[in-house]
């Protein structure tokens, strides 16, 4: 995504959840997006929206989900496949992406290499995370 049209759908996502807001009579209060990013997940898009504080995350999630909801609604048309739509705080952005570089130098360290095969035994849903995230680097 272009610069320009990071901008700009950045604006108008800011200005849609104002709108949404409104429309659903919640408080108007003060937030900010700091970044936006479309990530291609096969057929499927996500569009993760970043955010520096966790009341800026709740702004934007809305009460239930219903103002992320709506957005998601407005927005689905635009991206191919499914549309999800994942709200962050950028330290837990920061953190994740330090917390990959970390984990990946560990496996390097280990003689791995990118594009190796592995076996990964999974052994309870909360392992599901490590194999997407190993699916990135191995074949898994």
């Amino acid at each position: 995504m272009k610069n320009i049209e990071k901008g700009l759908l950045l604006k108008e996502i800011y200005e849609k959840v104002r709108e949404i807001r409104r429309e659903l009579r919640l408080k108007d209060v003060d937030f900010k997006i700091l970044d936006v990013e479309v990530v291609n997940q096969g057929e499927d898009t996500l569009l993760n929206l970043y955010v520096p504080t966790r009341s800026d995350k709740s702004t934007v999630i809305g009460p239930g989900g219903w103002v992320v909801g709506r957005l998601r609604e407005y927005l689905k048309d635009r991206f191919p496949g499914d549309l999800k739509i994942l709200v962050d705080t950028y330290i837990d952005r920061v953190t994740i992406k330090k917390r990959e570089e970390e984990a990946l130098s560990f496996l390097k360290n280990l003689g791995l290499t990118k594009g190796e095969r592995i076996l990964f035994l999974v052994q309870c849903s909360y392992d599901l995370g490590v194999l997407d995230f190993l699916r990135k680097y191995f074949k898994v």
